[in-house]
């Protein structure tokens, strides 16, 4: 692997052989984050931005948000905490102001583009209604909203700053185990949520009752009662989406891997030699990679897809 920094006015250093690395990446977390420490040399230009490359694939490019030299017995390092190019759509406000039936091109022209982004993956979109930007909203706040009321669906940035909103990424299925090249693990564990369920949501009516009720029978039928109310804004369609997000959130699967699996989150997954036989049906959530002196680890969080 080899770690670039790279200053305001886009000077390159070879960080060198770093002391150790993490990269968190999460489905519901816009931006990946990065913490790496690296043997000091006493140079002491700031670095804006840093880059992660890997068996020529790109692993991290992102603006950094500390670093720090820190002394020990051991020696001087520099630590560097960054995050991935999200970051400009999370710690931007977007102007105020208000939409008649936009299209998601225009709205991402004018809360995305600005900052570089260029490409983007929705499914086809129907109509659209009013659409406001209120004071305090960040772009990404922005875009989120949109896709979630118009599209159904959360949105991702990936490492190739393409924008995601109900697609997924053009990897997969990812394997993992098995004799055939799958990623090995080590460690497996399966967690039930149950306070992840919802077992009725209520919709508002144009008259402002919630007497239109959407159950979740299978939730029910687990004697779990947990009810939630949508606003007129929504209708049974939201409804069902809440209902499988719940459903979605409640299972939950996580590999302990001694090896780099840098899987993108949203990607369809396949876990091979878990007790019981294949695990299929999945989709990967967190991934979490490290590189210390003792190698390389992942650990992978799965949900169902």
């Amino acid at each position: 692997m080899t770690f670039e920094g790279f200053t305001a006015a886009g000077v390159r250093c070879d960080l060198g052989i770093p002391v150790s690395v993490r990269i968190n990446r999460g489905e519901d977390a816009p931006a990946d984050d990065f913490t790496g420490f690296f043997p000091w040399g006493g140079a002491d230009e700031p670095i804006s931005r840093i880059r992660v490359m890997r068996e020529g694939k790109l692993c991290f490019f992102g603006f950094v948000d500390e670093q720090a030299r820190e002394f020990t017995e051991d020696g001087a390092m520099l630590k560097i905490v960054a995050r991935s190019r999200a970051v400009l759509l999370l710690d931007n406000e977007a102007m105020p102001q208000a939409y008649c039936a936009p299209s998601f091109s225009t709205v991402f022209r004018r809360h995305a583009a600005p900052y570089g982004f260029s490409r983007y993956e929705i499914p086809p979109s129907g109509k659209t209604g009013e659409f406001s930007v209120s004071k305090g909203m960040s772009e990404w706040q922005v875009l989120e909203s949109f896709c979630c009321r118009y599209l159904g669906a959360l949105p991702r940035i990936t490492r190739g700053d393409v924008f995601l909103a109900g697609v997924r990424p053009a990897d997969g299925p990812v394997v993992f185990g098995g004799l055939s090249g799958g990623i090995p693990w080590t460690s497996l564990s399966i967690r039930r949520k149950d306070w992840e369920r919802i077992s009725d949501v209520f919709v508002q009516s144009k008259r402002g009752d919630y007497t239109t009720r959407v159950p979740d029978d299978q939730t029910a039928r687990m004697g779990i009662v947990r009810k939630r109310y949508l606003s007129a804004s929504g209708g049974v369609s939201d409804a069902d989406r809440v209902l499988a997000a719940a459903r979605r959130r409640s299972f939950e699967l996580k590999l302990e891997c001694p090896a780099w699996a840098d899987a993108e989150p949203g990607t369809p997954a396949v876990v091979r030699g878990a007790p019981g036989g294949e695990i299929s049906g999945l989709s990967v959530y967190q991934v979490s990679c490290s590189l210390t002196g003792d190698g390389e680890r992942t650990a992978v969080v799965f949900r169902r897809e």
